[in-house]
């Protein structure tokens, strides 16, 4: 061999090294990319799996603010607490003044449990209201001012009207109505929270 074949030896041996090194070089780059490309994926996935659980406590979020807005809102009618009857009466005696009736009688019934859906109790007080009004359309004024004037919901049960004097049409008419006065309590209220 002389020396023009031994630097072509060499040189070959040299570009085979180096096409080796390029290879390998090639292979953990490509390795490299392919796990930064799992990664990659891996953190899309999450990135989606976090944004779908941010929307969801968004949602919940939402509908908390809905519900204590609600609770707010019962809270400041006086429907979210215990029934206190002498208010009622004033209430009632102060619908009849503003709608114009006259000799309003009323009976309570005795409180009964009306619906316990966990959340809170459901209370209802029948209550049974005689007065006499001048017309129909006062009749209808008293039972929205009774509406307006209660805390507790008001839900009207059944009414009736009759002319209160056949003979005079004048006398205006006799009204009877049962209501049921609905409050709500909630059923831990003075429990130690656990």
């Amino acid at each position: 061999m002389n020396s023009c074949s031994r630097t072509l030896a060499a040189y070959g041996a040299l570009a085979l090294l180096l096409a080796g090194l390029g290879a390998a070089a090639l292979f953990a780059t490509q390795s490299r990319l392919d796990r930064l490309q799992q990664q990659r994926q891996q953190m899309a996935a999450e990135l989606m799996h976090a944004e779908q659980r941010l929307q969801s406590l968004r949602r919940e979020a939402g509908e908390i603010d809905l519900r204590v807005a609600k609770y707010r809102a019962l809270a400041a009618r006086g429907i979210l607490a215990e029934e206190n009857r002498l208010d009622w009466v004033e209430a009632l005696n102060g619908a009849a003044l503003a709608a114009g009736a006259e000799n309003l009688r009323y009976s309570f019934a005795a409180r009964r449990q009306w619906d316990r859906t966990g959340e809170v109790l459901a209370h209802a007080s029948l209550v049974t209201l005689d007065a006499q009004v001048l017309h129909e359309e006062r009749f209808l004024r008293f039972l929205r001012a009774v509406a307006a004037e209660m805390k507790p919901y008001v839900s009207i049960r059944a009414c009736s009207l009759a002319r209160a004097d056949s003979r005079r049409p004048d006398a205006g008419l006799r009204t009877r109505c049962t209501l049921a006065l609905i409050t709500l309590t909630d059923p831990h209220a003075g429990k130690p929270t656990p």
